[in-house]
């Protein structure tokens, strides 16, 4: 009699601790780049401010970007990690997805993958934007002994960057002309 009644002290105890842990999830970051006096953008503005009162793990950080050059820029280096074509705002970057526009339509989809988020977790957008900005900082000059070239536009068939690095390429072979 005593065990049954301590089980069912430590379910009492325990089980709604545990919904509580399952409904928090995990935190779940969403960039959301939009347009000062764009009216899609207000839209989808007051659609993530419900959501976040809706959703307290999901983080929307916001970024204008008609008047801000440094979002702007951000902009590109996001879509560029998620190999994007930017075609307008609002635009929001969440797990996998990279999501243009905003109508009421979109509105169950769009939470669909905000909660699948939550539940799953889903790595930060800007997170990816850290290797692809260290990427664009690697740049390699021509290097020319007479007509011939190791990296250059004009080269048919440049190297590979590992060929460069590991020294595989003598500067005698021919990689192509710059003529």
């Amino acid at each position: 009699m005593i065990s049954i009644r301590l089980l069912l002290l430590v379910l009492v105890l325990v089980l709604p601790g545990a919904a509580v842990h399952a409904e928090a999830g995990q935190p779940v970051d969403l960039a959301f780049f939009y347009g000062r006096g764009c009216p899609h953008c207000a839209a989808m503005k007051q659609f993530l401010q419900i959501m976040e009162e809706k959703h307290p793990q999901l983080r929307v950080r916001e970024y204008e970007v008609y008047f801000d050059d440094n979002n702007a820029r951000l902009f590109e280096r996001v879509a560029d990690a998620y190999h994007f074509q930017i075609t307008g705002v609002p635009t929001i970057f969440l797990g996998e997805d990279a999501i243009t526009g905003f109508s009421e339509d979109a509105e169950a989809g769009l939470e669909q993958k905000i909660e699948r988020c939550i539940a799953q977790g889903c790595g930060s957008p800007l997170d990816r934007t850290a290797g692809a900005a260290r990427a664009r900082t690697l740049t390699f000059p021509a290097v020319q002994f007479g007509s011939r070239c190791w990296v250059t536009t004009s080269c048919v068939d440049p190297p590979s960057i590992s060929q460069i690095l590991t020294g595989e390429l003598e500067p005698e072979s021919s990689i192509g002309t710059s003529d």
